[in-house]
Order: C-alpha cells, then structure tokens, then sequence
C-alpha cells in the first residue's frame, strides 16, 4: 500500500490593499532607466497623469461612493513615482471631454514626456463599442440614445492615442466594457526585461473587465494596481522596474482571482505606436531581492483564545509551472509563467490535533490514523469536503478568511524561488523528506528542514489538497478558486507520487492528481482517501 495524504494548506490572501509610505518625489523631473548592465535605455523628461473618478451620477446610474478613497491612493502612489498629477471628480459629458482635450495640450505634445490616464467609474457596451460614462449620461435602459451622445466612446480614446507626440501613454480603466483594443494577440506569452526597444513609442491599455462583467462598488483592480507598483508586486523579473506589459499580466492573474472579472491588456493596433513599453521604476534595481524575503510568521486567535495554526506570510512574485525538468507527465505541463498575489500559508501541514479540535467543535466522527498517531502528524483520511468544511470553521473561529490554496499558490509556496527537482536542490539525498516507504508511515510535522520561505514538508510526506479544478493539462484556472469552495468531481492534489521514488518526487509536489471521494485514478493499492490531507491559506493579511 502506497503512501499518500492529503495536505490542508491554509492559506491567507490580502484583501486589503495598503500605499507605500516612502517619501514623495516632487513630479515632472527626468526619469532614467537602466538595463541590467547599468546601460541606459530610456530617459523621460517629464511625467504627467490624468486622474479621474466619476462617483456620484445623477441620471439612473448607482453611485459608487468608494472611488474617491481609492483615487487617494493612486494618487499618491504616482506622486511617489514623480508623476505630476491632475484630479478630476465627477465630471459631466462636457467636462470629461475638456479634461482629456486639455491634459494632453498641456502634455501631451513634449516627445520625451510619459503620459498615464486612469479612469474609475461605470463602463458600458453597445455591441462591440465600449464606453466611460460621465456622471450626466443617463443610464442606457432608459435613453439608448440620449446615452450615446453623452457618453465618450473607446473609438475616441484611441484617437486621442494618436493625437499625442509623447513617445510613451498608459491607460488603464477600471470599468468593464467591450473593445478589442484591450485584447493583446499574444497576451500569454513572458514580457520581455528592460530592453532599448521599449524606448520606442508605444500607446498601451488595461481594462479591469470585458463586456458583461460587473464591476464591484469596492475595486479590486485599483488596489491591485496600487500594489504592484507601490509594494514591486507587479515587477516579474525582479529587476526594479515595472513594464506596461508586466502590469498588464499582473492584473489580469490577480483580479481574476477575487473577483468574476478578467483585466483586458494591449497596445493599439499601430505598428509605430506599439513596439516601446510604458517603465515604471519600483526600487532600486541592483539591491532588490531576488526570490526570498524575510519570514514573517503569525497565529489568528480562536474563540476560546487559543491560537490557531502557524501561518507564514508569503510575497507576491511570479514563477515558471509546471514540469520544469521535463521528467514528469503530460498532465504537467506546458511549463508557463504564473503571477501570484501576496499570501499566507500554514506552516505545516494540518495535524491530528489541529483538525480533532475542529471535529469536536461540530461534532464530525474523527478520521482514522491507521495506528501511525495523531497529535503533531498530518491528519489523514479527510476528504476535500471535509478540508473546506475545515477552512470554513477556522474563518468563523478567527473572523479572518480561510481556504484551501489553488493549485498555482501551492506551487509558488513550495518552490519557493527555486527551479530546482526539489526545493534543496536535483538530488534527494538522505534526511531530507519523508518520501514513499522511507519510514512506512506519515512523519509528525516540522521534521524536517523548512524551504525559503519557511515552510515545512513541502517535498514528501503527504498528498496535498489544493481548490483547484483538475484538468489533464494545465487550463488557465490552473490559480481560480472552485465556486463556493466546493471540490468537484476532479479537484487536483499535490505532493508526493504514488511510487514514492527520488523520480517523481519534486520540489513542487509537480506530479498532479485527481481527487474525489474516492480516489480517481482506480488504480489498484490506492485506499481510497486515506492518505490526503491539507494545509490552508489566509487572505486578509
């Protein structure tokens, strides 16, 4: 009989977003960025942003009351990159017109200049049109047309684009409406690192949605932009900068985690406008870490003030998944980039008496520890229902918001920086994991050495479930959360392989897995559920 179990992850996510607190930079001074060798690549002469928030409408539109508070932020995250910045508030037709016209007169004609445009407030679609409404524009079920004269369409947000001389502009909306302008051709594939061609010109776009998608009163775009520029979040090669295309990614992997909208990116369909990169530059470049931070390691207290489990706090990054050293299966692959947003995850794997405290809480039967021992081992014999009835206990208990990790937050978590067949290294070597019959049974948690960013048992000991949707390749869910936290049919599971060899034990768990209630693969010495468990990730941090 092989060895598995599931690991319960708990994983905490922040909701909350916070604004870097470095002193401000007084805007409109020259920028410079460097490649890797210290080389220049481009210089900016000046830097300008238009920002506007339309929050309180007065023609059958709801009002959205948290813009004002989230601009602050953008604002001063801009102000902190040197940008000068014009506010606007609450513009009608008219006003929302002049007030682009008039930014990029003042601006927009100076060749060395950089240019942003974020606008927050109610998108529409009409067909394949899409629009921003201004706070006099009534509401479409109403007067389609009447809408239509008011409201200031994407057609003249491109010509707009054009108008302007300076060779870099950015626009970002946090509104959902349709535009194919937003839709980069080849939006899956790696940005590019600091290169001279990004000193071309370039018009690019992000949109926090597409058509049909509802933006939430409170946004998750606009913090998650203030985050990745603010905090790094966003810089993928962690070499102190921030491209257009890089935040472009960023925001689309991560708002499409916490909400039902997917950020649309992309330069305008221009040959001579769309071959530069919109920079910004989020540290100093030579001395920014490159994978690991400093561990930061907390417990939420219960009801009954005892602590809950040990939670590490984990940094936003972006890593290459899947089967890296080509020795795994197909189902692994193809190996691509993922971006990750900032989290926390249990440090070990959930034990017996963690999980037994619960079971007694809610009166559930106790899983069966196969006479290994319960106390400090990893509880086994727990079905993926009974891991997200787990997750959903502790957040009751703690007031914070618990889950399962997706499939993608597992693997960032257990790599740890690292690219390597196991976190350590390419050799299992001796006393580094519990893997296959090593021991012949489960070993308590915490006995071994801990990966890079503080966690334990990542390689070996025990499966693992994550709340990610199993497909027999990777799918772009490969990071969505399951609706409602439940575990279909095919939920996937990480960890240690069944044959327990050095082989296909990998410093990511890599080797995939079905899951039910019973287990999937029907293959002949698998006891079912018996050797699953979890661990658990928190999202509030």
């Amino acid at each position: 009989m092989k060895i598995f179990s599931l690991f319960l992850t708990l994983l905490l996510v922040s909701c909350n977003s916070t604004v870097n607190t470095r002193s401000s930079v007084k805007g409109g001074g020259p920028v410079t960025i460097t490649d890797t060798n210290g080389s220049k690549v481009l210089s900016y002469s000046g830097s300008y942003a238009l920002v506007i928030g339309q929050s309180d409408y007065t023609a059958g539109w709801s009002k959205l009351s948290n813009i004002p508070r989230e601009l602050d932020k953008v604002e001063a995250v801009l102000k902190d990159q040197g940008f000068v910045v014009d506010r606007k508030s609450n513009l009608n037709s008219e006003e929302l017109q002049k007030a682009f016209e008039n930014f990029i007169k003042k601006y927009g004609y100076y060749k060395n200049n950089r240019l942003l445009f974020f606008y927050s407030g109610h998108g529409h679609s009409r067909g394949d049109k899409g629009y921003i409404v201004p706070v006099d524009a009534p509401n479409p079920n109403l007067n389609d047309r009447a809408f239509a004269i008011k409201a200031v369409d994407m057609e003249q947000i491109v010509t707009w684009a054009r108008r302007i001389e300076s060779k870099h502009a950015l626009f970002l909306f946090d509104s959902c409406f349709s535009g194919t302008v937003f839709k980069s051709k080849n939006s899956s594939n790696i940005p590019q690192q600091i290169t001279k061609a990004m000193a071309k010109p370039v018009r690019q776009f992000i949109t926090a949605g597409s058509a049909n998608e509802e933006v939430p009163a409170r946004s998750t775009f606009t913090p998650a932009f203030v985050d990745a520029i603010a905090d790094g979040d966003g810089d993928l090669f962690k070499d102190g900068y921030v491209t257009g295309e890089e935040l472009g990614l960023y925001l689309q992997n991560i708002v499409s985690q916490y909400t039902d909208q997917t950020p649309q990116y992309g330069k305008i369909k221009d040959y001579k406008l769309s071959r530069g990169d919109f920079v910004f530059e989020v540290g100093a470049k030579k001395n920014k870490p490159q994978t690991v931070v400093e561990t930061k390691v907390f417990q939420d207290r219960l009801r009954d003030g005892s602590l809950g489990p040990k939670m590490v706090r984990i940094p936003a990054g972006s890593f290459r998944m899947g089967d890296i050293q080509n020795s795994g299966d197909s189902n692994e692959r193809p190996v691509h980039w993922v971006l990750v947003g900032k989290f926390a995850m249990g440090m070990y794997e959930v034990t017996f008496a963690e999980y037994d405290k619960f079971a007694e809480a809610t009166g559930r039967s106790k899983p069966d520890d196969e006479g290994w021992g319960r106390g400090n081992r990893p509880v086994i014999s727990v079905s993926g229902h009974d891991a997200v009835a787990y997750t959903k206990w502790l957040s009751n208990q703690t007031g914070k918001s618990y889950r399962l990790p997706t499939e993608a937050e597992w693997e960032y978590a257990a790599r740890a920086g690292t690219e390597t067949k196991y976190w350590w290294g390419n050799y299992i070597g001796k006393n580094k994991a519990n893997y296959g019959w090593n021991l012949g049974k489960t070993s308590p948690v915490g006995n071994y050495k801990a990966n890079k960013f503080g966690l334990y048992d990542t390689s070996g000991n025990i499966w693992e479930w994550t709340c990610s949707e199993f497909y027999y390749k990777y799918k772009d869910k490969k990071n969505n959360v399951l609706q409602l936290q439940t575990v279909c049919p095919f939920a996937a599971a990480r960890g240690p392989t069944s044959r327990g060899t050095c082989a296909r034990l990998s410093a990511t768990g890599a080797r995939r897995r079905t899951a039910t209630t019973t287990w999937a693969s029907g293959s002949p010495g698998y006891n079912h559920l018996l050797f699953i468990t979890f661990t658990i990730l928190n999202f509030q941090i």
